[in-house]
């Protein structure tokens, strides 16, 4: 099923509207993820960590790849054309955000970074980065992990979005690095990426099928 805009809403919104209004839902976004982070339902669940999760090694570096998931949001919104190609982005956006944040409140998983302390021979500024994260976004919202499902949208948007397309490849680059640093910076399961890609990927074919875009390519 393909998700639309309705017409009406097309028809009142221009190009510096819909810009706004992705402003308002990342700011309302933003709010009710950290509202659910300090203020679960419950008490969070450990879950286990897999082998994979206690191979993979604490690299603080890779908060700047953790980082650059907003400005790969930001290069995937601006890179649509049209108002009706970024509401459908917007949508999605807010779709995956709200289907996450139900989870994170009624289900809500923490994850034991003082398992991984930040090594000695780390730069200060990696030190520092590590520590602005560790302080601003408590161990817990992780199960989906929504940097992983950002990542697919992104990615879909670059790969079948037709006036994108062209740098596809980059942005599958750094869609999988921005997944890769969730685990490489400790801020996640990997069954939360798991999850975080298949949530990313449902709603990214409801709202960025590949049949529609390839026809207006």
């Amino acid at each position: 099923m393909t998700v639309g805009i309705p017409p009406t809403i097309n028809a009142r919104l221009t190009t510096a509207g819909v810009t706004l209004l992705a402003m308002a839902c990342l700011a309302l976004a933003g709010a009710g993820y950290l509202y659910t982070n300090r203020f679960p339902a419950r008490a969070p669940a450990l879950l286990p960590l897999t082998a994979l999760d206690r191979a993979i090694p604490f690299w603080p570096a890779t908060g700047w790849l953790y980082a650059a998931q907003y400005g790969f949001l930001l290069w995937a919104f601006f890179s649509l054309r049209g108002v009706a190609a970024r509401l459908r982005f917007v949508g999605a956006g807010m779709t995956m955000q709200a289907l996450a944040i139900l989870c994170f409140w009624f289900w809500p998983v923490t994850f034991p970074r003082e398992l991984w302390a930040i090594p000695a021979d780390t730069w200060p500024v990696h030190v520092q980065l590590a520590g602005f994260w560790r302080s601003l976004d408590e161990p817990g919202n992780c199960l989906p992990s929504l940097h992983a499902a950002n990542a697919v949208l992104c990615v879909a948007v670059f790969w079948w979005h037709g006036p994108a397309r062209r740098w596809r490849f980059w942005a599958l680059a750094l869609g999988m690095l921005c997944v890769m640093s969730t685990l490489t910076f400790k801020q996640h399961y990997l069954v939360d990426v798991l999850a975080g890609l298949a949530l990313g990927g449902a709603v990214s074919a409801a709202f960025f099928p590949r049949r529609v875009e390839q026809s207006r390519a």
